[in-house]
């Protein structure tokens, strides 16, 4: 019976070693799937962030897309300038183009501050030095500054 009782032990710890190792697995796969679901929901927390981001920016240009409202649809920038960089604050030293003359480009300009569907900027390009563009720029502002813009 000696060699039966040998077998029942054997038997035994082959069962017992079955059951740790079905225990450990099972322990493994609750872990496994906790972590899963822990990964998924951080998942969905950060998807939920990064779309509520997206709906705020949508919101925000909605906004400043909506805010061309105030005066003729133009927006107005604040934006700090040097003392005595505006067209006027140097006194009369500076020159505006003589009456009659610059009649086509100043109509350009006219035309493109009263035009709501415009280009944003007017770009005053070409000619060296001397061929009257800032010339050309200070009438422009002190017209618009005599009507009240």
């Amino acid at each position: 019976m000696v060699v039966a009782d040998a077998w029942n032990d054997m038997v035994k710890r082959l069962q017992d070693i079955h059951k740790a190792i079905k225990e450990d697995v099972e322990s493994r796969r609750f872990d496994l799937s906790y972590k899963t679901h822990s990964i998924v929901d951080s998942l969905r927390d950060q998807t939920e962030e990064v779309i509520r981001g997206q709906r705020k920016c949508v919101n925000r240009f909605q906004t400043l897309e909506t805010s061309k409202i105030k005066t003729g649809d133009v927006i107005y920038l604040q934006i700090c300038s040097p003392q005595g960089a505006a067209f006027n604050s140097r006194g009369s030293d500076r020159d505006i183009c003589q009456e009659e003359t610059r009649i086509a480009v100043l109509k350009l300009t006219e035309n493109w501050c009263t035009n709501p569907e415009g280009e944003v900027i007017f770009w005053v390009n070409g000619g060296a030095a001397g061929t009257e563009k800032s010339t050309i720029a200070r009438t422009f502002a002190q017209k618009l500054h005599k009507v009240g813009f």
